[in-house]
């Protein structure tokens, strides 16, 4: 990960040019944010409670969600893209950490929103995610995940956001991640694929959408 991390570290003032500090439809489609919409009102339906973004960049789907009524704070592993969500939503709060070791007391979490953060890693090297999510997350909190899907492939992305370095991506397979998730105590609420997106969009492939709640300690 910390390629990953540096791509993004040279790159962050270029992705807050490209795509913006908050979640629009220059990258997620009305339907799109109805799944963030979706995960706030199921969190405090569910009594509310601290929740974390996980990989949230520039802390875009952060904001969202703390304007949807959630005590959200975002969580990244690259500086750069923190030093970014903090210029712009100054007052959220922002902290480096990393999916796989999060700083939270065992079943603190009243959920956790994992919007494309997976997307760096393969499904192998998921499995220490999957563990923290079970361990952090209370029975009765929820998870969104929204990741770039397909047979799992390896994307190699040279020259990444005008950077000289290379961004590994990769495509996973959506019965893939929710028979994970499920295997951790989580019970799928929600699973969608968009297949197409529209042309002003920045994708060029699937993308999936699931939401879960946790259902065992």
């Amino acid at each position: 990960m910390n390629e990953t991390a540096e791509v993004y570290n040279q790159s962050s003032e270029f992705y807050l040019e490209q795509i913006g500090s908050t979640i629009s439809e220059l990258a997620e489609t009305p339907e799109d944010q109805a799944h963030l919409t979706a995960f706030a009102s199921a969190v405090l339906e569910s009594g509310g409670g601290r929740v974390l973004d996980l990989g949230c960049g520039v802390g875009r789907a952060t904001s969202f969600l703390h304007d949807a009524g959630l005590d959200i704070s975002g969580v990244d592993i690259s500086t750069g893209m923190l030093e970014g969500a903090r210029a712009s939503h100054p007052h959220l709060q922002f902290a480096e950490g990393s999916f796989a070791d999060i700083a939270a007391d065992d079943h603190e979490l009243a959920g956790a929103c994992l919007w494309y953060c997976i997307i760096h890693t393969s499904l192998p090297d998921l499995a220490g995610c999957w563990a923290e999510l079970k361990r952090t997350v209370r029975p009765g909190g929820h998870v969104l995940l929204a990741f770039q899907s397909g047979n799992n492939e390896r994307v190699e992305v040279p020259n990444a956001h005008q950077t000289s370095a290379t961004l590994v991506s990769y495509r996973h397979n959506a019965y893939d991640v929710a028979e994970a998730l499920r295997s951790h105590g989580f019970a799928i609420t929600s699973q969608a694929t968009r297949q197409l997106p529209p042309p002003h969009q920045r994708q060029t492939t699937a993308l999936t959408f699931i939401t879960a709640v946790h259902k065992t300690i």
